[in-house]
């Protein structure tokens, strides 16, 4: 998972968009390729200290529960 905007302070809103979530993908003949996808969450106010970010990732018609925290 990957934080688009680094620079994140207390009160800053945290939306799907702003997370990379990059998945790798093997291909029947063993070539592996990643692709990114953003995950579906809640839009997330900021606070001073550890945030946690429910989400979750739909990748080839199943749903996968993540957690990300965000230091502030």
């Amino acid at each position: 998972m990957e934080l688009i905007n680094r620079k994140l302070k207390a009160g800053d809103t945290v939306t799907a968009n702003d997370i990379n979530i990059s998945v790798p993908v093997v291909s029947p003949d063993g070539v592996t390729e990643h692709i990114t996808l953003h995950p579906q969450m809640a839009d997330v106010v900021l606070t001073s200290g550890a945030n946690e970010l429910p989400a979750k990732l739909l990748l080839g018609g199943s749903l996968y529960d993540l957690t990300m925290t965000i230091n502030v």
